[in-house]
């Protein structure tokens, strides 16, 4: 697995109806000496890592190397390992931290190819405008009408993406490229502390994937030896330069 760091353009916000104190200071995430299993198996094995507000960290790897794991690790889906080694933390300020995203993960958006692919299996009858707005909640549905902070934010995203003829689109008639693109503008509309992209750009098309390439967090994307221009065109992307780990 690869890491590559840069600076990050993107500002985030505070969304007005969750602020906290905790989520207006400065946001860390420390993993030192963290291991994960699942059934059965190592799948991240020693992993010690700091990512910080401001901070762009793009993570190459082949697969089935703990790409997609370690980013679920930082976005609080799944523990370390309780083997008295590894944690993780999530910290503001000069405070201690806590271990738990509770309270925190609603800041932390998620652009993968498992939540695509969720969204196409359980929400093919809902259009882009309610799949946009349950991104602020960290919810599956939006229970209750959108405040107006959260329909400013579906505006900005969707202009900010070029999207805005979407809105009213069914996700079923939607192509994987505008899909990821509307997923893209739920992220953004929770005004995240920290980004998750896992493989954001495949299917964007040039407008939305440039707007993608400004974002700040966490970047996860997929390593092909064959393929080291790509792989160097997604490093300049995230603003970083590669180091190994």
């Amino acid at each position: 697995m690869h890491l590559s760091r840069g600076p990050s353009i993107w500002e985030a916000r505070v969304f007005s109806t969750v602020a906290t104190d905790f989520v207006k200071s400065a946001m860390r995430i420390e993993l030192p000496n963290a291991s994960v299993t699942l059934s059965g198996a190592k799948a991240l094995s020693d992993v010690s890592l700091s990512l910080s507000s401001g901070e762009t960290l793009l993570v190459l790897g082949a697969n089935g190397s703990g790409k997609s794991t370690l980013l679920r690790l930082l976005r609080g889906d799944i523990w370390p390992d309780d083997d008295g080694r590894g944690s993780r933390t999530y910290a503001a300020g000069h405070g201690p931290g806590r271990a738990s995203p509770i309270g925190v993960r609603h800041r932390f958006a998620m652009v993968s190819p498992e939540l695509q692919r969720t969204v196409k299996r359980l929400w093919g009858h809902l259009d882009a405008t309610t799949v946009i707005l349950s991104g602020p909640r960290d919810a599956m549905y939006v229970q209750a009408a959108p405040t107006p902070a959260e329909r400013a934010a579906l505006e900005e995203a969707l202009t900010r993406l070029g999207i805005d003829h979407l809105r009213d689109t069914p996700v079923q008639a939607l192509s994987n490229g505008q899909l990821r693109a509307v997923l893209l503008a739920r992220g953004l509309a929770c005004r995240p502390t920290v980004l998750f992209l896992d493989e954001y750009l495949d299917g964007l098309d040039t407008a939305a994937g440039t707007v993608a390439a400004w974002l700040g967090g966490l970047v996860v994307g997929p390593w092909d030896d064959s393929a080291p221009e790509q792989q160097q065109q997604q490093q300049q992307q995230a603003g970083g330069q590669g180091t190994a780990c």
